[in-house]
């Protein structure tokens, strides 16, 4: 018996300094983040296997340059709505976007807006730290307006007759820039997201990655109209788009935006977010799978599972096909004690095609009628128009053709399988609306109207069926 307990204390311990391996490697470089917030970074900068020719690189704690705006409306229009450029013509061409949600947290929306005097309003625009193009863009942009701004830089800049930022964060995997704040609760420090065109990012590539209003703005108008469904979600979560702005579209040096994204559960130390490129690390996996008492495989097996359920709730419940469908578009949610929760999170919300039929059950006619008008017509590099609105009742979750499926690939076909029938049944739906290619993974759905589709729908967030039971489905 002594001996037995002292196995499990001895497993425990593992398993606990295991999981704060990242914090205690990092906490010098990063300040006191949460445990997950942590663990967040390390995976974005040191476990992106996907790519032969990926590039690690080294996650620390860095100055983020910024530009303070003072929006005098004698010089420029202030709107919330994408569409007050293309409806108010007689207050003149330039406008700054600014739109804030409800579910934006007071300690960020005072960070980023703050009002002077007056009613005027002074904005931060965060930049990313790696960008060498377009922040001179929006400088020469504010400076031919006469408004007032001022650049904050970082150590790196070569002029240093500007004030040094105070504001800290650090890179991801992506072009998004993690922020850290001091926490309003006063233990460590809180962290969110922004996103914004950039010359450059972390992943090795030295081109221009813009950053339009269009997708920003719409970032926004799909993580509201989500946000009122999420009712109906079982185990999809998306990563809120809390904050937009933009500056005028069409005219130069214009159509650039910055959007902030939350990560409050990952920032508050109650949720472990890990992009899904992880999956690809077997090293990492096997780590995280011990944690959880599993094999890789068995784990692999779990989110397969959980994914393919989330894919249908995408499709079926909110009315979205994403197209840009690689591994950093979506994370693997576990708890606080790195066990896995069953939720899949999305982001990058504007790479898809709205499902006509679904969103207007969920009345967003205004959505749609502004994504077809200033959204679907967009052509990519690829040639394709793949954010088009979905007029059919059949139509496929995959984009464009099998080389852009990155994030089936570490999924394992038998549970993916389950997952999806067993979210369709739940929802109302049978195998008749449901074909799944068992090499691609890819999902087929099929109904014989818009009206049938809707009519089926029964949507249900709890089911006592596992993910071994339905093979008879």
């Amino acid at each position: 018996m002594i001996l037995l307990i002292a196995r499990l204390l001895f497993s425990l311990l593992l398993g606990l300094s295991s999981l704060a391996t990242a914090q205690e490697e990092m906490s010098t470089d990063l300040g006191p983040v949460s445990e997950p917030a942590a663990q967040f970074v390390d995976w974005d900068s040191q476990h992106n296997r996907g790519k032969d020719n990926h590039q690690n690189f080294t996650a620390y704690r860095r100055a983020i340059p910024y530009l303070e705006i003072t929006l005098d409306p004698s010089r420029i229009n202030l709107g919330r709505h994408y569409v007050d450029w293309f409806q108010g013509g007689d207050k003149g061409p330039h406008w700054f976007l600014l739109d804030q949600a409800e579910y934006l947290p007071e300690d960020i929306r005072n960070f980023m807006v703050t009002e002077e005097e007056g009613g005027i309003k002074k904005v931060k625009w965060l930049l990313s730290p790696q960008d060498e193009d377009f922040k001179f863009r929006l400088m020469t942009y504010f400076a031919d307006l006469g408004l007032e701004y001022r650049y904050f830089r970082t150590e790196e800049d070569e002029d240093k007759t500007d004030p040094l930022s105070e504001v800290k964060g650090f890179n991801t995997a992506s072009r998004s820039v993690i922020v850290t704040l001091p926490n309003p609760e006063g233990s460590g420090e809180r962290i969110f997201s922004f996103k914004t065109a950039t010359s450059n990012h972390m992943q090795d590539e030295s081109i221009d990655r813009p950053y339009p209003v269009n997708w920003s703005y719409f970032n926004r108008r799909l993580s509201d109209y989500y946000y009122s469904q999420r009712h109906n979600l079982k185990v999809a979560k998306i990563a809120w788009e809390a904050l937009s702005m933009g500056v005028s579209p069409g005219e130069k040096n214009g159509d650039i935006a910055m959007s902030v994204r939350l990560m409050e559960e990952v920032s508050a130390g109650k949720k472990f977010h890990m992009s899904g490129f992880v999956l690809h690390d077997d090293i990492e996996m096997n780590r995280i799978a011990k944690l959880n008492n599993m094999t890789r495989k068995e784990l692999k097996e779990k989110i397969s599972f959980y994914f393919a359920q989330a894919i249908v709730e995408m499709n079926l419940v909110l009315g979205f096909r994403m197209t840009s469908s690689h591994l950093q578009n979506m994370r693997v949610e576990f708890d606080e004690n790195m066990q896995l929760t069953g939720k899949i999170v999305f982001l990058d919300l504007t790479d898809g095609s709205p499902v006509r039929a679904v969103m207007e059950r969920n009345g967003q006619h205004e959505l749609l009628e502004y994504w077809e008008q200033f959204v679907g017509h967009t052509e990519l590099a690829s040639g394709k128009k793949p954010n088009e609105i979905i007029e059919t009742t059949d139509w496929k979750q995959v984009p464009f053709g099998n080389k852009h499926i990155d994030w089936f690939v570490p999924m394992i076909s038998d549970p993916y399988i389950q997952g999806a029938r067993l979210r369709a049944r739940e929802l109302g739906y049978s195998k008749n609306h449901l074909r799944i290619d068992h090499g691609t993974k890819q999902i087929r759905f099929r109904f014989r109207s818009g009206a049938s589709l809707n009519q089926l729908f029964r949507p249900q967030n709890t089911c006592s069926l596992g993910f071994s039971s339905l093979t008879g489905l």
